[in-house]
């Protein structure tokens, strides 16, 4: 299997500049904010606003009528023509006082608006939703339990309680994902494995994943996983691309990996059911939400899909 360097997936290849250096400044931040070319993103109850072109909706509203209080407002950086991105959290809004506010095209969730989007929109949109996720999860002090306060553009968060000062950046969470192959031990075909997760529509069958453990080295943890989900043992796990997944936060990190034996024995809380497919079957395949299809391959956006299908351009 092999990945170009220029391959991009979904929800990679933001192309800002963050600007990590000038935005712990306030008063950088805040001129940044009021200059007449900034782009205001608005982020609005895990929906994305998608303008009549296709492209990331900017507010055409003055920024004081929007953002007295900055603790709704996140600095993305800036554009390859020198304009600044903020994220801007109307979620406060009815959604008709939204629509009308904004002057959207189209209200969607994070999946439809990647489909429609640039690969490019689609990085700041998934940026943004991970954003403002670990915003809303982190408002009080994992150690003392008070309030914390958005700083750095809001790319940290400061305990308030002067004696404690913790501060706590946006996390994300590893997770392993993994095509296993193998050989069909009566035909010699090459074939892969893919499961059904309790969470998915019947027919979706999907690579295995899971999250990485404390301790644990990223191949570890593509061992143990499959271990774990499907019952078999396999060697040699290599590399292959990753991508981030802000649903809410992870980091996906694909893998392929051999697998030592055939036998699958899955466990029920983590797969309905897991399969060995061929090349054949897989290329016959609907793609997620195709009813008509017995067998509905993964999202097209997903790494698990991109995993699945190098894998195919691998088998002649």
């Amino acid at each position: 299997m092999h990945f170009s360097d220029h391959t991009v997936l979904t929800f990679a290849g933001n192309p800002l500049d963050r600007r990590s250096d000038m935005r712990q400044d306030p008063a950088t931040v805040q001129q940044w904010f009021e200059d007449d070319g900034t782009r205001i993103i608005p982020y609005w109850r895990n929906r994305v606003l998608v303008d009549h072109s296709d492209k990331l909706l900017d507010l055409p509203v003055p920024r004081s009528a929007l953002a007295k209080d900055e603790h709704k407002r996140v600095y993305l950086g800036h554009s390859a023509d020198g304009r600044a991105l903020f994220l801007l959290d109307l979620s406060h809004l009815e959604e008709a006082q939204l629509l009308a506010t904004a002057q959207a095209a189209a209200l969607l969730d994070l999946r439809e608006a990647a489909a429609r989007l640039s690969l490019q929109d689609s990085a700041i949109a998934g940026f943004s939703h991970a954003l403002m996720h670990w915003h809303k999860t982190h408002r009080f002090c994992g150690r003392c339990g008070t309030p914390t306060v958005p700083v750095n553009g809001g790319h940290m968060r400061l305990c308030s309680n002067s004696d404690c000062a913790m501060q706590t950046f946006p996390r994300t969470d590893t997770c392993v994902i993994m095509l296993v192959t193998a050989r069909d031990p009566h035909s010699g075909e090459p074939v892969v494995l893919l499961g059904n997760h309790p969470r998915f529509p019947p027919g979706v069958y999907s690579t295995l994943a899971g999250f990485v453990d404390p301790g644990e080295s990223l191949e570890e943890a593509v061992i143990r996983e499959v271990g774990e989900e499907a019952g078999i043992r396999v060697r040699s796990p290599r590399y292959i691309a990753s991508q981030p997944w802000p649903f809410p936060a992870q980091l996906m990190v694909g893998f392929t990996a051999e697998a030592v034996d055939l036998e699958l024995h899955p466990d029920p809380a983590e797969l309905t059911d897991a399969r060995w497919f061929s090349a054949d079957e897989l290329r016959r395949a609907g793609d997620w939400g195709d009813s008509r299809a017995a067998l509905q391959l993964p999202r097209a956006e997903s790494i698990a899909r991109f995993l699945i299908q190098q894998w195919l351009a691998g088998q002649s």
